[in-house]
């Protein structure tokens, strides 16, 4: 190998990750989420999942630190989830629905960003 560089890493099992005891994930757990996701969850978003956090999508404490609610999301986007009142639902284990604050929503999954039509809004009342 001459003067190559090799690292060695044990194989994961998706299956058997553990649930953080806290609110960071481990490396293990954080590299799961790389694994099962190649980029950003936000709409469009082309970001590698090598580059950003791996975010809570139910905030923690309630939403437990573990591979079903972890995702990756660049930084811009984890502030938008935290403090731009956009909203993100898992539905799936490797899919996402994003709402913005204007009601638009978006399916994100393997196959990328779908559309999906806006939710009735509730009828306005004095």
């Amino acid at each position: 190998m001459g003067h190559s560089h090799v690292t060695l890493r044990p194989v994961i099992d998706l299956a058997d990750v553990e649930t953080g005891a806290g609110y960071a994930p481990s490396a293990t757990l954080s590299e799961a989420v790389r694994l099962v996701f190649d980029t950003d969850v936000f709409p469009f978003a082309t970001t590698s999942s090598r580059r950003c956090d791996a975010d809570h999508d139910v905030p923690y404490p309630t939403g437990r630190t573990s591979l079903l609610n972890l995702s990756p999301k660049n930084r811009l986007h984890h502030r938008l989830k935290t403090h731009g009142r956009w909203t993100i639902t898992r539905t799936g284990p490797a899919s996402h629905e994003w709402t913005s604050p204007t009601g638009r929503r978006w399916r994100v999954d393997r196959q990328g960003t779908h559309p999906l039509p806006r939710r009735p809004r509730p009828p306005f009342r004095c």
